[in-house]
């Protein structure tokens, strides 16, 4: 026994020596109680650790973000069912381009649950609307060889030819058509609930006016035919560039994007950011806020945690990515307690355009394995977080328990 064991000892035999002599004595004789209770060390610890109203990591409140990424969105409905199984409250919601979409369907809801199946219901009714690729022309033979190819190993991956030939009806599909977006925020998104629901952030871009760059000038741009878009014919040349200038400043000149709370602004409002933030450059056209021109909020700002760095009162973050190794520093927000659920493996092909199939790729056999792989994710990612936050927990306590209850050899009973 070292030196420090064997002092120990000889404390503890001293106070239990006081204890037992002052026990026969009349009033503690009569079973009354000692002064300021009984000692920790003849205390349950485990009782102690219920009683100081320590809590399962799984029931604290967290904020939740929703990254943009297209038609891999689906992937953050499973993550959303899994925290709903679970019983987490979610206490605020963030969200960028898809993720502000997914996010608006969740915080309309009257509960965590509810939000849920509204969000699985929006997917599969869109990959209902969607259905398997519809060839036609005269290279649909091919076309249809190419879909029958055997599919590589990963369960997301396609074989390039397919891409290519998939490429044109998906970029015609339902999600991109004009007023598919609009009808499905009008349907889904209740406006007037979101005032009574959860806090909303979303995340938009300001757009450079979109009818003052055109290829007008350039040769033989005049010569491009007009189209229309659901507010009337566009002025000037459609094939324009001011969708590039934003990808510019964003990405490479590392513009921000603007963070708007929703809950409390009128139904149209709600309505055109959501769509602002959901308008993926290229594909869907900006939209108009007050007088000013919005796009796609993932441009500037594709993980918009700092919008909810004024929510103080909720420290823990839950990050929905949707890439595997996503580009974000958590390090940036030390105020806040960070966990991201990231898919487990890629979720968009490889190959040249892998990128833009993994974003408009909404076949129904697509977006049921983004939903099943999101919870799986979740499931396991966060429930490895909460395992190891409920032992360090338990560990400081003991620790601390232990600490006490020596400190207290040296106190007079």
């Amino acid at each position: 026994m070292s030196d420090d064991e064997g002092e120990l000892a000889r404390r503890a035999r001293r106070i239990g020596d006081r204890a037992a002599r002052r026990a026969k004595e009349p009033l503690y004789g009569q079973g009354a109680p000692l002064p300021g209770g009984e000692p920790l060390g003849l205390q349950d610890p485990v009782a102690v650790f219920h009683s100081a109203g320590r809590r399962d990591p799984r029931d604290e409140p967290v904020a939740l973000v929703l990254a943009g990424g297209g038609a891999k969105g689906a992937y953050q409905a499973g993550v959303v069912r899994f925290l709903a199984e679970v019983g987490t409250p979610v206490t605020a919601i963030s969200g960028a381009s898809i993720g502000a979409l997914n996010g608006a369907v969740v915080a309309a809801a009257p509960s965590l649950g509810e939000g849920a199946d509204r969000l699985v219901r929006v997917w599969r009714e869109v990959a209902e609307e969607t259905g398997p690729p519809r060839f036609s022309g005269p290279e649909s033979e091919v076309a249809r060889e190419a879909a029958d190819l055997p599919r590589p190993d990963g369960e997301f991956d396609e074989p390039a030819l397919r891409q290519w030939l998939n490429l044109l009806p998906r970029l015609g599909g339902p999600m991109l058509s004009p007023g598919f977006l609009d009808g499905l925020v009008a349907k889904h998104v209740d406006e007037h609930a979101l005032r009574s629901g959860i806090p909303m952030w979303v995340s938009i871009f300001p757009s450079v006016d979109p009818n003052s760059l055109t290829l007008a000038p350039f040769p033989f741009g005049s010569l491009i035919p007009r189209v229309r878009d659901r507010s009337g014919p566009i002025r000037g040349n459609p094939l324009r560039f001011g969708w590039l200038l934003d990808v510019v400043r964003g990405k490479l000149l590392r513009e921000s994007s603007e963070w708007r709370r929703i809950n409390h602004l009128r139904p149209e409002e709600i309505h055109n950011l959501v769509l602002a933030s959901a308008g993926l450059p290229i594909l869907l056209p900006p939209r108009n806020v007050d007088g000013r021109t919005f796009r796609d909020g993932g441009i500037g700002d594709n993980i918009p945690v700092g919008a909810l760095l004024a929510v103080t009162d909720c420290p823990t973050v839950v990050v929905a990515h949707l890439n595997p190794r996503p580009l974000f520093e958590p390090s940036r927000f030390p105020e806040l307690r960070i966990i991201e659920v990231m898919p487990s493996r890629p979720i968009a092909p490889h190959g040249p355009t892998g990128p833009l199939t993994g974003m408009i790729d909404l076949s129904p056999r697509r977006v049921e394995g983004l939903y099943e792989l999101g919870y799986e994710d979740a499931k396991e990612q966060l429930g490895r977080y909460w395992r190891m936050e409920a032992v360090d927990r338990v560990a400081d306590f003991l620790g601390a328990f232990r600490s006490a209850a020596v400190a207290e050899l040296d106190d007079p009973l």
